[in-house]
C-alpha cells in the first residue's frame, strides 16, 4: 500500500479469502480452532475488526434478515461465526456427555459497548467489566447470564439483543454498528475422576471454566469520508479512541512488553 509521505508499506495476511468464500469456509479455517480450544478448557477470542462496511457483522451474524431466516428455519448456510460456534459447542458437550466424557454446561453473557458503557443487550440495563477472575476471565457483572442448551435459546437472546443495538447511518455505510457488540460464553466442564471411571457413585469430578468471546468491533471510519456531524460524530470519535488502545494493547502483547496497557 502506498502510503504518502512514507512510501511503499507491506501488509502481511495469514489468508485472504475472496468474494466467492462461503461462510462455512470462514469459520472453519478461521474461528472453528478457536471454538476447539474452549472445549480443551482454554480461554480464546474471534475478534472481527475493520474499516465500517468491510463486512464485520456479516461474518459474524450473516447478511440482512439472518436472524429471521434461521428463526423461520433456513439452516445454517447463511449464518456467521456466531451461531455456527455455539451449534459446534453444544454438539460436542453432547458428544461428550454421550460418550461418558466431560460433562459441559454453556451460558451466554451478550453485551454492546458504546461511548464506554457497557450495557446488557439481553435486558438493557448497564453493566460493568471486571478482569481478574479465578480463571483469568472477564466478568460483565449485572448482564444477564443465560443457560444455553439449544440454538434455539440463542437465537431468543440475539433477537432480544438486536432491539437495544446502536445502529446509524453514514456515508460509508447506510447500517453502520455504533457500538462493539461481545457474545461471551462461558463453558463450565466437569471432568471425571478416576473413582468416577470405575463406577463409584457420587464421586466429583474436576471442574474446569473457560470462555469463548466472540466480539463484532464497531468499524473504524475517516470522519471526513463518513461525514457525519453532531452526536454521531462523538460517536465516530468514541469508535476510533477505543480501537487506538486496542491496537496499542495488541502491539505491547506481540512485542512482549512488560506492560501492556488493558
Amino acid at each position: 500500500m502506498l502510503v504518502p509521505g512514507v512510501g511503499v508499506r507491506p501488509f502481511n495476511f495469514a489468508h485472504v479469502f475472496d468474494k466467492e468464500a462461503s461462510q462455512e469456509a470462514l469459520y472453519s479455517a478461521f474461528a472453528q480452532n478457536a471454538v476447539f480450544c474452549a472445549l480443551n478448557g482454554f480461554n480464546a477470542c474471534v475478534l472481527a475488526y475493520g474499516q465500517t462496511g468491510s463486512g464485520k457483522t456479516f461474518s459474524l451474524f450473516g447478511p440482512p434478515g439472518w436472524l429471521a431466516g434461521l428463526q423461520a428455519g433456513a439452516g445454517l448456510a447463511s449464518s456467521g461465526i456466531v451461531v455456527r460456534s455455539v451449534c459446534d459447542l453444544l454438539e460436542a458437550a453432547q458428544r461428550m456427555s454421550d460418550s461418558g466424557g466431560a460433562r459441559i454446561s454453556v451460558s451466554a453473557q451478550y453485551v454492546q459497548v458504546y461511548k464506554e458503557v457497557v450495557t446488557c443487550l439481553g435486558t438493557g440495563e448497564k453493566a460493568t467489566l471486571r478482569a481478574g477472575g479465578s480463571h483469568g476471565s472477564f466478568t460483565p457483572i449485572g448482564a444477564a447470564d443465560v443457560h444455553i442448551d439449544s440454538p434455539e435459546q440463542l437465537l431468543d437472546l440475539l433477537g432480544r439483543g438486536e432491539e437495544y443495538k446502536r445502529y446509524g447511518a453514514t456515508a460509508m455505510n447506510d447500517r453502520s454498528s455504533r457500538a462493539h457488540t461481545v457474545l461471551l460464553l462461558n463453558l463450565t466442564h466437569v471432568r471425571p475422576s478416576p473413582a468416577d471411571d470405575a463406577g463409584a457413585a457420587g464421586a466429583g469430578g474436576e471442574i474446569v471454566k473457560s470462555q469463548l468471546l466472540l466480539a463484532d468491533l464497531a468499524g473504524c471510519e475517516h470522519i471526513n469520508k463518513s461525514k457525519v456531524s453532531g452526536d454521531a460524530r462523538r460517536e465516530a470519535a468514541s469508535i476510533n479512541s477505543g480501537l487506538l488502545v486496542l491496537k496499542k494493547c495488541i502491539s505491547a502483547l506481540n512485542q512482549e512488553k512488560s506492560h501492556v496497557p488493558f
